[in-house]
């Protein structure tokens, strides 16, 4: 992927207070390596451990980027980080539902 479509948000990603959770070198990776890779959410892990902030990352730097082909592709990741916070969230939220000490 050229990491070249990237380079609108590089100072926005800079700049940014507090920083984001990735560098821009390390999202310009990231988004090189999501392209066929078998589980995008594993391989995401193997940047970050806090999915929300890398959500709320592409979030805030999508409107910015010129690309139609990356903001698509972003699109698409953001749904399923968002369904994987959200299976994490129901899963957690059973969990708590099974306690008879719960109040």
């Amino acid at each position: 992927m050229n990491t070249d479509f990237f380079l609108p948000v590089k100072d926005l990603i800079e700049a940014h207070s507090p920083p984001f959770v990735l560098t821009y070198d390390e999202l310009t990776d990231l988004f090189s390596n999501l392209l066929g890779a078998n589980n995008q959410i594993l391989l995401a892990q193997d940047y970050t451990n806090d999915l929300s902030g890398l959500n709320y990352m592409i979030e805030e730097i999508q409107p910015a980027l010129e690309d139609r082909i990356l903001k698509s592709r972003c699109t698409k990741f953001r749904k399923k980080l968002k369904r994987h916070l959200d299976g994490i969230a129901t899963d957690s939220e059973s969990d708590t539902s099974q306690d008879p000490y719960n109040y």
